[in-house]
């Protein structure tokens, strides 16, 4: 690409057009929020075609989910389970993805374990957000 081409388009220029490109809030599809999540470093969560940015964990939610994962790992780990943190994806049903701060599954073969995403899961762990 002609690097002269390329500097006449600003950062302003280039989010407007992916803003353009991208559905609306409240239209977007299982497909696009997966596309956007594989792209992202930030954590999200979808519901019916709305996206919504998580805020980050706080120094404190980072130990006590710390703690909570060793203790349920030591617990399931033995009998087969798995227990695993924040940034995987679990499909609750068609059009809503949580990311909870922990998920486990009874049997690391069942069947939901996939790679790209949890099809459900046993137990789930959330933090409340603050009132």
């Amino acid at each position: 690409m002609d690097r002269a081409i390329a500097a006449q388009t600003t950062q302003e220029m280039l989010n407007a057009l992916l803003c353009d490109t991208m559905p609306p809030q409240g239209r977007w599809s299982d497909e696009q929020y997966l596309w956007l999540t594989d792209r992202s470093r930030h954590l999200i969560e979808f519901t019916d075609g709305c996206v919504e940015q998580l805020p980050m964990p706080t120094v404190l939610h980072q130990i006590v989910l710390q703690y909570l994962n060793r203790a349920f790992d030591a617990w399931l780990a033995p009998l087969g389970g798995l227990v695993l943190f924040a940034g995987l994806r679990v499909r609750i049903r068609d059009g809503k993805f949580r990311e909870p701060d922990l998920a486990a599954l009874l049997d690391r073969a069942d069947a939901r374990n996939q790679d790209r995403f949890w099809l459900g899961a046993d137990l789930a762990l959330e933090r409340l957000a603050a009132a």
